[in-house]
């Protein structure tokens, strides 16, 4: 019997403490205080916060106009390098050409280049005069 009776007693203490609560004499004066604080505080923590970003995105706009000229500038060298690099090429293969036409030049008798062109010439304007003539007569019939 006694153990019943203490076991209920530790259950109602038991069940007392878990219920009990605790209050207080104005619990809105200390809510008020505390959202009082968080607020006065609120401005200055927000300027520093605006100051300290301010001072970041000047600092990355900086490194960002930095970046982007050295990039610029590195692109500039590139083209110009390349272009150089285009026009030498060129007046390499130029003068390769020239060479190669002067060796063949060389080679060739004149003389025989020349009676070739003119018999071509005559051959030419034989066949133009023969066609001319021929023209003429069937236009005449």
């Amino acid at each position: 019997m006694v153990k019943k009776v203490s076991i209920f007693g530790l259950i109602f203490l038991l069940l007392l403490t878990c219920t009990t609560v605790f209050a207080q004499e104005n619990p809105r004066d200390k809510l008020q205080n505390w959202s009082t604080n968080l607020l006065s505080s609120y401005p200055s923590k927000l300027l520093e916060l605006l100051a300290e970003t301010n001072l970041l995105s000047e600092i990355d706009l900086e490194q960002i106009n930095e970046l982007a000229s050295n990039e610029m500038d590195q692109f500039h060298s590139s083209i110009i390098s390349s272009r150089k690099q285009d026009v030498e090429n060129y007046q390499r293969n130029y003068y390769q050409r020239l060479i190669e036409t002067k060796a063949n030049l060389l080679e060739v008798d004149f003389e025989e280049y020349s009676k070739l062109k003119q018999e071509e010439l005559e051959n030419e304007i034989t066949t133009e005069i023969e066609d001319f003539l021929h023209d003429l007569l069937v236009e005449q019939k």
